[in-house]
């Protein structure tokens, strides 16, 4: 008979980066984990769907195709498509891209893409159009440069055109495009925005009133780097974030002695916001989120920062600002989770992931290297290009890609017909015997795991054994393990004991996963601490 007292082996969710491991009772360490229901859970694997080029993705954009979407891809001296068929069931092995790379594109390798969809109901445009726009903004949300704006249909694959107004000239900006419909609005620059002519011949090609006045007004004191529309609006509405404000413009009618024009409106929101970079923002249950210069911010009505203890500082001290508009987010809706993924001090392309789970307000991380996506939306699993070279083999020998991933299916990484594990692990916070124990100081005796994960295939967990808090940072842990269990496995005994102590599980095999449940750890008390 045994005295080993019986607790949940339970860590409060997310993975607490600022601090001392010691003070967290949250996770302290993971890789390729989230939390779902509060527990840890390995993330979902990727496979290759398409092999790309040796340049790296750095935008991408989906149009609804039928039953497939076109997935535009930008990079910095081509623009092309794939087509991906949306059927969740359909096996997509490596798909070919389409060139629709402008006759007059100038490559460069600071080139970043804007898209959006021109829809009209004239006969000029009887199909809708793909807007590209690009510039200089690949690492630089300051850039100036101004960038033409490149148009042509969606269902034929020639090369897109440039935007150019009869009088004008080719329409050209340095922050990006957004369709207002019915108007095309390109920004950039000062604060100034342009725009189209909804009631022209041409509407796309008309960029100024009758007078040949060229649209456009000034709606900021500082460069717009994103304008997103505002759904629902009766009148062409969007938020625009500069680099010093959010606000929101208002397509409004203006009566000049009987005679009536319109104009963008704007309202400044708040004029003491910072953004990061101009792919940051994310829209999630109508909420806002982006990343600033040294805070999380969000908006649904109101602007305030989003609370976030966890690893604010660990981002801000490890994100290589030189790179920031490199930075994007995307939303994974199934798991609540919102991620931006950045460059690190030591990288030029991004190279890992902060997350947010806005319903249990948590944040965790990831290394893990993509430079553009695309949420699940058209297409029904998220899309990821990766920052990372893989080598293949090949008939002319081994060549290099950026490839192109499907995530959130199945369990391992998949390249053709090959499948590669996923290395995923979390650490529970550290235990101590004193803090339950009325203050003893003594050793806690680790007895026996009684594992209660969802499990495919086998797991380890290992023991680890501090004597002091600083052993977890000075290296010496006395670590005991690692034990493999499966879903069969009713529980593992063992012998080590420490006077501070954590739990440390990993997968690591080919069609591996587990969902963390209500795992029961057996101690007692140790010996005297000596």
């Amino acid at each position: 008979m045994n005295n080993y007292q019986v607790a949940p082996l339970q860590s409060n969710p997310g993975i607490q980066r600022d601090g001392t491991v010691y003070d967290s009772n949250n996770f302290i360490d993971g890789q390729n984990t989230r939390f779902y229901n509060n527990k840890p859970r390995k993330m979902g694997g990727y496979k290759a769907v398409n092999y790309g080029t040796n340049q790296i993705i750095r935008n991408m954009f989906a149009v609804a195709r039928d039953i497939n979407a076109d997935v535009y891809l930008g990079r910095a001296s081509s623009l092309s498509y794939i087509s991906l068929p949306v059927d969740d069931n359909v096996d997509i092995q490596n798909v070919d891209e389409v060139e629709r790379t402008p006759t007059t594109f100038v490559a460069d390798p600071e080139n970043a893409w804007s898209f959006d969809l021109f829809t009209s109901v004239s006969d000029l445009y009887p199909v809708s159009q793909i807007l590209s726009q690009v510039c200089l903004n690949a690492s630089s949300i300051n850039n100036n440069i101004e960038g033409p704006i490149y148009y042509g249909p969606v269902d034929t694959d020639s090369p897109l055109i440039p935007i150019t107004d009869s009088v004008l000239g080719e329409i050209r900006c340095s922050g990006g495009i957004v369709f207002l419909s019915p108007i095309l609005v390109a920004y950039g620059n000062d604060g100034k925005i342009q725009w189209t002519d909804p009631n022209a011949g041409d509407s796309l090609n008309t960029w100024r009133d009758s007078s040949d006045a060229p649209l456009q007004n000034t709606i900021a004191n500082t460069k717009i780097v994103y304008i997103t529309p505002i759904i629902g609006a009766t009148v062409p509405t969007g938020l625009f974030w500069s680099l010093n404000s959010l606000g929101r413009i208002t397509y409004t009618p203006i009566v000049t002695d009987g005679a009536v024009s319109y104009v963008f409106a704007s309202t400044i929101i708040d004029s003491n916001i910072s953004i990061i970079s101009n792919t940051c923002v994310v829209s999630y249950k109508q909420t806002y989120f982006w990343i600033g210069i040294d805070q999380f911010y969000m908006y649904d009505g109101v602007v305030q920062p989003i609370p976030n203890t966890m690893n604010r500082d660990w981002f801000f001290n490890n994100v290589n600002l030189e790179f920031r508009n490199k930075i994007f987010g995307i939303v994974i809706p199934r798991y609540d989770e919102i991620r931006w993924y950045f460059t690190l001090k030591d990288g030029t392309e991004n190279g890992a992931f902060i997350a947010y789970n806005p319903v249990g307000q948590f944040w965790y991380d990831s290394r893990n290297g993509r430079s553009a996506g695309i949420q699940t939306n058209l297409f029904p699993k998220p899309l990821l290009a990766d920052s990372e070279i893989t080598t293949l083999q090949t008939r002319r020998g081994p060549q290099d890609y950026y490839l192109l991933w499907e995530h959130e299916t199945g369990y391992d990484r998949v390249i053709g017909s090959n499948s590669y594990s996923i290395p995923s692990h979390y650490t529970h916070h550290i235990m101590d015997m004193f803090s339950n124990q009325g203050g003893q100081n003594r050793l806690t005796r680790s007895r026996r795991l009684e594992p209660d994960l969802f499990l495919i295939g086998s797991m380890q967990f290992s023991i680890l054994n501090m004597m002091w808090a600083a052993d977890y940072y000075n290296g010496n842990l006395l670590i005991d393990g690692p034990y493999t269990f499966d879903r069969n496995t009713p529980y593992v005994d063992t012998a080590s004991q420490g006077r501070l102590i954590t739990l440390r599980f990993e997968s690591n095999e080919i069609g591996g996963f587990f969902q963390g449940g209500k795992t029961l750890y057996d101690w007692e008390v140790g010996d005297v601490n000596p």
